[in-house]
């Protein structure tokens, strides 16, 4: 029972790193504006290591949100981890132990959206 609650929960969190804030303005727009209105602005690469952890996908969960800590530098926009650029996550498990320790590399890129005749949409 512990188990399938651990997984519950790390689904849980990775749907929220990946979904992101702007999830509503994504499912009303997609589709409905020409790629040209959108520019993406990226930095340079980020490889990070989470906590080890005895389940890999939350050793894998520890190591985006390192990653997207460490993007805020940039700004929030550049955060979340399905706009990044080039992005991968290695996990390796440490010899002769039960844990694992993950690795999240990737840009952070952040989108953004142009109105009609160029003016910056808000939200």
């Amino acid at each position: 029972m512990d188990k399938s609650r651990s997984i519950i929960f790390s689904a849980a969190i990775l749907l929220a790193l990946f979904v992101g804030p702007r999830a509503g303005k994504s499912a009303e727009t997609h589709g409905a504006k020409p790629k040209a209105e959108n520019t993406v602005e990226c930095q340079k690469k980020l490889t990070i290591n989470g906590l080890p952890y005895k389940v890999s996908t939350v050793a894998s969960l520890s190591a985006l949100r390192a990653w997207a800590e460490r993007a805020k530098k940039y700004g929030e926009e550049y955060a979340m981890w399905h706009n990044a650029k080039s992005s991968k996550i290695k996990c390796k498990k440490f010899p002769r132990s039960d844990y694992y320790m993950c690795f999240a590399s990737g840009k952070p890129c952040r989108t953004t959206d142009y109105g009609p005749a160029g003016s910056k949409k808000s939200g």
